[in-house]
């Protein structure tokens, strides 16, 4: 599993892009690094692109888990949305998203521009692809 991120501070957005095979214990790892950095701490809005995951039925089984790692580990309140392309995933975000919070905090869609609309973020399409095209930081 490859995960690019990247924080966008003006925003208080932190956008990753999940690719290949998805596990549970390197998504985990994953928010346990991005706990220990300054920025995590004025991040309210988490953007996830699931779009190019694989084999992400595999944690459905393991959805209460992960809602049970947010709740008593991450511990910080923010809003979701997930960037869905295919069946499997927006099962899986559906899922998480009924678990976690039902709707008022985690959502599912298709687009960017939905996922912005989501979060009242206003920027420009164009403004924001150049943005993340920058996720250069991989985890």
């Amino acid at each position: 599993m490859k995960i690019n991120y990247n924080f966008l501070p003006e925003e208080n957005l932190l956008f990753y892009h999940i690719q290949d095979e998805v596990s549970i214990e390197k998504w985990r790892s994953f928010y346990y690094f991005l706990m220990q950095k300054e920025e995590w701490n004025t991040i309210d809005k988490v953007l996830i692109d699931l779009r190019s995951s694989k084999n992400i039925l595999s944690l459905i089984d393991c959805i209460q888990e992960l809602v049970l790692f947010r709740k008593t580990v991450i511990k910080k309140k923010y809003n979701i949305v997930f960037l869905v392309d295919h069946p499997e995933v927006t099962v899986f975000a559906a899922l998480y998203s009924k678990r976690l919070c039902g709707k008022k905090t985690c959502y599912y869609c298709s687009t960017v521009e939905l996922a912005l609309k989501y979060f009242k973020i206003n920027i420009e399409m164009t403004k924001f692809n150049e943005t993340v095209k920058l996720l250069e930081q991989v985890f």
